[in-house]
């Protein structure tokens, strides 16, 4: 099954904010907030280390302590000339590998496959790609008081 959905991803330092598929995920640095529109809920979790959020990130500052490295070779990504890249998870994380595409002339992530133990797959693939962008200083920040009609639920 192959399932294309289109969404925003930001991201600074550590922080990140990705919006797809009607959810917004937020992590500030310190906890993850899962967002949900359609169902009025909000779930906040700080983040273990046998938690595996879906973000490029994850792998970007972890992966030369956390993964064996394998380089794959050039691979023609939506024509953008990549680098694939496997990483392998050295302790057991719920993933089987990873893959990392590489825009080899810009040094700027293509596409992200994570290939989880439970056979699925999440994809991040990045159609436009916009650097050095002046984000407001709250774009990674949870505001309680949006979401006043909302179930919020902290783990």
């Amino acid at each position: 099954i192959t399932q294309t959905e289109p969404g925003i991803f930001y991201s600074e330092s550590d922080k990140y904010k990705l919006k797809i598929m009607g959810t917004e995920q937020i992590f500030d640095g310190n906890k993850v907030y899962n967002i949900s529109a359609e169902d009025h809920e909000v779930t906040i979790a700080k983040p273990n280390g046998n938690e595996m959020m879906f973000s490029p990130l994850n792998y970007l500052g972890s992966y030369s302590k956390d993964y064996n490295v394998k380089y794959l070779g050039k691979i023609n990504v939506n024509g953008v000339n990549s680098d694939r890249i496997q990483l392998t998870p050295i302790k057991n994380n719920g993933l089987k590998y990873v893959y990392l595409y590489v825009n080899s002339a810009k040094n700027q992530l293509v596409k992200l496959e994570q290939f989880s133990k439970d056979n699925s797959i999440s994809v991040i693939a990045m159609k436009d790609y916009k650097a050095n962008q002046k984000l407001s200083a709250d774009i990674f920040s949870f505001d309680k008081n949006q979401y006043k009609d909302y179930i919020v639920t902290e783990l």
